[in-house]
């Protein structure tokens, strides 16, 4: 099966809209899709496709440390305490405590413990679950648990349970920016549909974005989102992305059904399907099937 990840190396420009139509897009020309979510700081995706899923975890994820004191074994010395660099650990009543939120699972409080009273147990990270789609298909989805990091490991255990089920094309939905989540979510794909929008700050997240896929050798293709904002800085990004080899998928003007398709937790395409957006996602999808991913 092969995969895309829609990302923006920005929050806040459209990528999970773009996404969600994609996929369904798809889905309604005959192929089978796979949806995955790529941000699972902040998932989102599900609330425009709808997810009908098991309330257990289709996998739980445990990939972090935290310290933990053992009251018995605590002689009070304080050396744990005066050690950690995170201040993850304090004193309330006469005894030690560790902040779960705070601790980074370096462990040194524990190699400072002369009473041996510090042990470090695996926390859970986060949780994967697997369902369908309010539209038929599958799709994968993660829980970060509060103050876990990982991000990355997780949402590549994501990819992972997304490109065993049964599918043509599965869409990951990226996180913004370009950390280890999106660097997780590129690793291993075929192509990369950006997104972005003509104003100075999504142009530099997108500028980073390209410098990220080139490490990973990948096609790109770039759709416009909100282009008419400004005509011409959507000029200067179009022309921009040409001389770096990045097709134009498509310029998608700013339409308040849009607001209206999310308020609604529908994809834009489903919503109001005769819309210039849902019309030139229409055609960045060919695009996209005809050269990125042939």
């Amino acid at each position: 099966m092969k995969s895309l990840v829609v990302a923006s190396g920005k929050g806040g420009v459209g990528k999970t809209v773009i996404a969600a139509s994609l996929s369904l897009i798809f889905h309604r020309r005959g192929l089978r899709p796979v949806v995955a979510e790529g941000d699972v700081d902040t998932p989102n995706l599900h609330l425009l496709l709808g997810f009908n899923h098991s309330s257990r975890p289709a996998e739980v994820v445990r990939a972090s440390r935290k310290a933990y004191i053992v009251a018995d074994k605590c002689t009070g010395c304080g050396l744990c305490l005066r050690t950690c660099q995170f201040s993850a650990i304090e004193r309330r009543g006469g005894r030690y405590y560790v902040d779960r939120y705070l601790c980074e699972g370096c462990g040194a409080c524990r190699l400072v413990c002369p009473a041996e009273a510090i042990n470090l147990r695996e926390e859970i990270t986060g949780e994967i679950y697997v369902g369908i789609t309010r539209y038929g298909f599958p799709m994968v989805t993660a829980k970060l648990r509060v103050g876990e990091k990982n991000s990355g490991l997780l949402v590549t255990k994501v990819k992972e349970r997304a490109l065993l089920l049964e599918g043509d094309v599965a869409v990951i939905d990226g996180a913004p920016g370009i950390g280890c989540e999106v660097i997780a979510a590129l690793s291993g794909s075929n192509c990369l549909v950006a997104v972005t929008e003509p104003t100075p700050a999504s142009f530099n997240g997108f500028k980073r974005l390209l410098e990220l896929a080139s490490c990973f050798r990948l096609p790109v293709g770039l759709i416009i989102n909100k282009y008419n904002i400004s005509w011409r800085y959507a000029s200067f990004l179009e022309s921009y992305a040409e001389g770096k080899g990045v097709k134009i998928l498509a310029k998608l003007p700013l339409d308040f059904k849009v607001v209206e398709s999310v308020a609604a937790s529908r994809p834009i395409v489903d919503y109001e399907p005769s819309s210039a957006v849902s019309k030139g996602l229409e055609e960045a999808a060919g695009l996209i099937l005809d050269s990125l991913l042939k």
